[in-house]
């Protein structure tokens, strides 16, 4: 929308701003949360004997209860992880410093061709509202979107330093005069043949027949179907 036809909206009295598309967004944790309360009402009303048309006289005992659980795995009580809204500051509504200043994010994909699809493509945030961003598509293409499908892209100095910081198991395989693991190049005891080939074993000087894909030890795997096969221990109750 250009300059001139907000200014030509907002002298009309016509409210102008950039909408998305319709995001339901259902209400189930609060009505889950209702019968919570619920719960918690009905066995107060049981044992003091009272029927169920008098549960506002225990609603402030049940509310209170309900409140002051605490739940361990997430340091949080009810309240505080139901009632997540939006926190107002002295100048108004407060955002994240990610959605403050125009840069790459990561938006969520709603609608993918196949499994193997990415689930987030990065676009290019241009402003953003309390509720909803104006982002650039790869492809040029302007669009609005809502908060709930944007998260902050990854800074690639933490990429370049987890590169960096690479195992000790695995700088002996990159070491001069050691050749790495799954190079290619054949072992002295293999052959490319798919014909059984004699070894000699250094130790008891006989020759050991080896097909493809034995390992060098000569200590054979047991089979599945080899296994010993027992019943499973039950106890005997």
């Amino acid at each position: 929308m250009s300059r001139d036809l907000k200014e030509f909206f907002t002298g009309m009295g016509v409210a102008c701003s950039r909408t998305t598309s319709y995001n339901p967004q259902g209400n189930g944790q609060a009505e889950r949360y209702v019968g919570v309360i619920w719960k918690a009402v009905t066995p107060a009303l049981k044992s003091r004997g009272m029927a169920l048309g008098q549960w506002r006289t225990e609603l402030n005992e049940a509310l209170h209860s309900v409140r002051s659980l605490l739940c361990t795995a997430t340091n949080a009580i009810p309240p505080e992880r139901m009632f997540n809204f939006i926190r107002r500051s002295a100048t108004g509504m407060s955002l994240p410093s990610w959605l403050q200043r125009p840069g790459p994010v990561l938006l969520r994909k709603n609608e993918r061709s196949s499994k193997m699809d990415p689930l987030v493509e990065e676009v290019e945030l241009l402003e953003a509202t309390p509720l909803y961003a104006h982002v650039r598509y790869p492809d040029r293409r302007e669009s609005s979107v809502s908060l709930r499908h944007l998260a902050p892209a990854g800074s690639h100095e933490v990429e370049e330093i987890e590169a960096l910081n690479v195992a000790p198991g695995e700088d002996s395989a990159h070491e001069p005069g050691k050749e790495p693991i799954g190079s290619g190049s054949p072992s002295p005891n293999f052959t490319t043949s798919s014909q059984p080939t004699e070894r000699i074993d250094p130790l008891n000087h006989e020759a050991v027949q080896m097909s493809e894909g034995e390992p060098p030890g000569g200590a054979s795997t047991l089979r599945r179907s080899a296994r010993t096969r027992r019943p499973p221990e039950r106890l005997d109750l």
